[in-house]
């Protein structure tokens, strides 16, 4: 499920007697052009290091840095292996490292093309919705980056290099912990020792897949309902409103018109709240009544399938 780990390595942590920048530096390939004489950069395989005389810097996918590519993801086992393989080439105690960013992943062989599958996504509580390309789609949290959700065409990414890039339209979910989105979900820093243990791990899992399951999805004909299942005005109303989410977003429309209003009233806030509620009510009710979409019940299937297997 991990696939970019990165790490900091304060320089209390390692033996004193190391000379960081020298013998790290000896261990890694250098970037002559981003190095001097109080800075070391370079790489190891695929993973970028920076050395200073105060700490270590390691940043990219610890599943390629083991397996040679991350088409395939690492599961807990594989990413102990990959920390004492790490541990053994620099030969410092990686596993004392905070954590500052944790990408959990799953790369989904679909029938269709991904596109067809991000248009079927809609809003997320919380997170800004957007497209910085046709086969990508991110939500992210927050004005500086806490947590980012990417769904992208992870073929077309490897298209030309040299993988053996299975047969089949490949659809990559990533789920993306920067340092404060670790932060918020653990209330404190996280080490490298910490993440290998079974129970942290498995909550990253989790929050990979919470995020997931709260996606509002989007489906094919919401009005093709069965009349019989309408047992109310109430019911038509929240139906009506789930279709029309599906082309606006109600709950940015609201945000947005309690934001500007012309004046400001005793209760508006009460008033705003009530209605938020409201509206997060009526759209989980409207879900009851529209027909399954074969797309978005193929991807749920496969994302429960991966979660299911850690």
């Amino acid at each position: 499920m991990i696939d970019t780990l990165n790490i900091s390595i304060d320089r209390s942590g390692i033996d004193e007697n190391i000379d960081l920048i020298g013998e790290i530096g000896a261990r890694i390939e250098i970037d002559p052009y981003n190095s001097n004489e109080l800075k070391v950069e370079g790489k190891l395989g695929n993973l970028k290091v920076v050395v200073t005389g105060m700490e270590i810097r390691i940043y990219g996918s610890i599943a390629k840095y083991l397996k040679g590519d991350n088409l395939e993801t690492l599961s807990l086992e594989e990413l102990k292996m990959a920390i004492e393989k790490l541990e053994k080439e620099l030969g410092i105690p990686v596993r004392k490292g905070r954590v500052t960013r944790v990408d959990m992943a799953g790369t989904f062989q679909m029938k269709e093309k991904p596109l067809l599958y991000l248009k079927k996504l809609g809003w997320l509580e919380g997170f800004t919705r957007g497209t910085f390309s046709l086969d990508s789609l991110y939500y992210t949290r927050g004005r500086e980056k806490v947590i980012q959700l990417c769904f992208y065409d992870k073929g077309k990414e490897t298209g030309g290099k040299d993988l053996e890039v299975p047969p089949g339209n490949l659809l990559r979910y990533e789920c993306r912990f920067f340092y404060k989105g670790i932060r918020w979900l653990f209330k404190r820093n996280l080490t490298v020792d910490e993440i290998l243990d079974e129970k942290v791990f498995n909550v990253f899992i989790s929050r990979w897949h919470g995020f997931y399951t709260s996606i509002f999805k989007l489906g094919t004909n919401y009005l093709d309902v069965d009349f019989n299942s309408l047992k109310s005005a109430s019911d038509w109303g929240a139906l009506c409103l789930y279709q029309m989410n599906t082309q606006v977003d109600v709950l940015k429309a609201l945000k947005d018109a309690f934001s500007c209003r012309k004046e400001r009233r005793a209760g508006d806030v009460s008033l705003n709240n009530r209605l938020k509620t409201f509206t997060l009510k009526m759209l989980e009710r409207g879900k009851r009544f529209t027909k399954p979409d074969d797309l978005i019940e193929e991807l749920n299937s496969l994302v429960e399938s991966c979660y299911g297997e850690r």
